[in-house]
């Protein structure tokens, strides 16, 4: 309801963020659901997304399982901790073929393995750059090289 609500928004405003993209919940859908429910949710999601408006671009922060589950450990949220290093790896393999497969709108797929976008603040620059730039097809972005000595 509420990407229905900003599809179109007033003359004075300059962008929306979001960190969701509906498509993507098939991801969740496909791995989590039962035959029965993924049936259905395949009957509804289609009526559910067929008036939203393609985004602008879309910035996928890829990162490895090992590296999701350290951050996961270090921001220390109880709900995250159980999860099963077998699910994480999980989605980080259905999230890697999703995005390499999504062509309907501009895609920045972002290799954070090395990023620390709260520590570093060039890597966010970076990032913020690299956002206001992007306007057509699929661009891969790594980490700059850094100095030796600087973490």
């Amino acid at each position: 309801q509420e990407l229905r609500e900003k599809a179109q928004p007033d003359l004075f405003h300059e962008g929306i963020v979001c960190d969701y993209l509906f498509q993507k919940d098939r991801i969740f859908a496909n791995i989590n659901l039962s035959d029965r429910e993924l049936s259905l949710y395949n009957r509804v999601a289609p009526l559910l997304e067929a008036d939203l408006p393609p985004p602008d671009l879309v910035v996928y922060l890829q990162a490895g399982p090992e590296v999701l589950l350290r951050r996961i450990e270090q921001r220390g949220r109880h709900y995250e901790r159980l999860m099963d290093p077998k699910y994480v790896a999980t989605l980080v393999e259905a999230y890697n073929y999703f995005f390499f497969h999504y062509r309907e709108a501009p895609l920045l797929v972002v290799n954070t393995n090395e990023m620390n976008f709260a520590g570093r603040r060039e890597d966010l620059e970076d990032l913020v750059d690299r956002i206001a730039t992007h306007r057509e097809g699929v661009a891969y972005v790594s980490p700059r090289p850094r100095a030796k000595g600087t973490t």
